[in-house]
């Protein structure tokens, strides 16, 4: 029973850590359009000192706010591919866990090196779910306060 549940965690696991890949890919699209929608707006009209001082300085954090989202996304990606080795070579060492008691220890160990390797991304992936939340926002504020639409 205990291989069973061990097996369908794993394999749970695993498609969790694709989902993740793929939400990765649609977040950089996003990102991607905002940089466009950014670059395309025309200039504020009719603001005042203050509006346009933060305007400005919400202006020098997004490109600040991209970057470190981007380095976050590269480690995050390549924790999710150790994750998603370690849980191979788990699996590869599980099925042989009933052949002595070196091979359930071998089992064991990676069972913790894997969980350890998981829990790390969920918090690395839930810090950059959070640093996006916030980026969003600054961004929509951005385009509602500091933007205005080019007339045709």
């Amino acid at each position: 029973m205990r291989n069973l549940f061990s097996f369908l965690s794993a394999k749970i696991c695993h498609i969790k850590v694709r989902m993740i890949h793929q939400g990765l890919n649609m977040k950089r699209y996003l990102i991607a359009l905002l940089i466009v929608g950014l670059g395309s707006t025309g200039s504020a009209q009719a603001m005042s000192a203050k509006e346009m001082a933060r305007c400005k300085a919400l202006g020098k954090t997004l490109p600040v706010q991209q970057v470190e989202i981007k380095t976050a996304t590269e480690k995050r990606d390549a924790l999710a591919d150790q994750v998603e080795t370690l849980g191979v070579a788990w699996d590869d060492v599980e099925v042989h866990r009933m052949v002595s008691a070196t091979h359930a220890q071998r089992a064991d160990k990676a069972e913790v090196i894997y969980a350890h390797a998981k829990t790390e991304l969920v918090d690395l992936d839930t810090g950059l779910q959070a640093d996006l939340d916030v980026f969003n926002k600054d961004v929509a504020a951005f385009n509602t306060r500091c933007v205005t639409k080019k007339k045709k």
